[in-house]
């Protein structure tokens, strides 16, 4: 269980959301949020009322983004709309699935930081690699986020519904290593993704060994 991190989630469009955060966050293991945009956008009013509570608590917040899988619609997720979080400085927030089907969309709102010279640790984005992306997209969708907004600002995600067995997860980061594999990323450059930067996002412990190259 020290490897088990909790997620509060809270519905924005209920009106005790920000209390419902803020009695989450006092439960013990809670770490971060979880928020998924339907019926909302993530720049109505509603939502910014959260954001102030993760903000002052200092909670990040872990965005579906993208489309659905289950017939949803996906309308409320673009990545652009999640860019009313840079009202609160410092607030650190993860879109998953980088987005997909909007992947340039995410790596633009992503890069605006790097053009801005702002170092990866202190960016307010950061991008998970869970498969929204159908297989035949993925190889080209990695590399470009690879490229553009850096291994600094990119989280692995195993888009597994628990509980499952071990070797979905197994299979999960296999799936990522044979692109990698392909890619030719380097070693230090798997472990940042594969663990430092989700590590960092959450405040967690690290030793030394597992910082980034510099």
């Amino acid at each position: 269980t020290d490897r088990l991190v909790g997620f509060a989630v809270v519905n924005p469009l209920h009106d005790d959301a920000a209390e419902d955060l803020e009695r989450a966050a006092e439960l013990p293991g809670i770490r971060a949020l979880k928020m998924v945009p339907t019926g909302w956008y993530p720049y109505d009013d509603c939502a910014h009322r959260v954001y102030e509570v993760a903000a002052r608590l200092d909670l990040p917040i872990l965005f579906h983004s993208g489309i659905f899988i289950d017939g949803r619609s996906g309308r409320f997720c673009r990545p652009s709309f999640y860019e009313a979080v840079r009202d609160y400085p410092g607030l650190r927030v993860t879109l998953a699935h980088l987005g997909w089907p909007w992947c340039d969309e995410a790596n633009a709102v992503g890069v605006i930081d790097r053009i801005n010279g702002i170092d990866p640790a202190e960016s307010q984005f950061r991008f998970d690699i869970s498969f929204g992306p159908p297989p035949i997209y993925r190889e080209d969708v990695f590399r470009k986020a690879i490229d553009v907004i850096g291994p600094r600002s990119i989280q692995f995600g195993s888009d597994r519904f628990l509980p499952c067995e071990g070797s979905h997860i197994r299979a999960a980061i296999d799936e990522v290593m044979d692109i990698f594999d392909r890619l030719e990323v380097s070693v230090s450059d798997r472990k940042t993704i594969m663990s430092y930067t989700a590590s960092e996002w959450l405040r967690l412990d690290q030793s030394a060994e597992d910082s980034p190259a510099s």
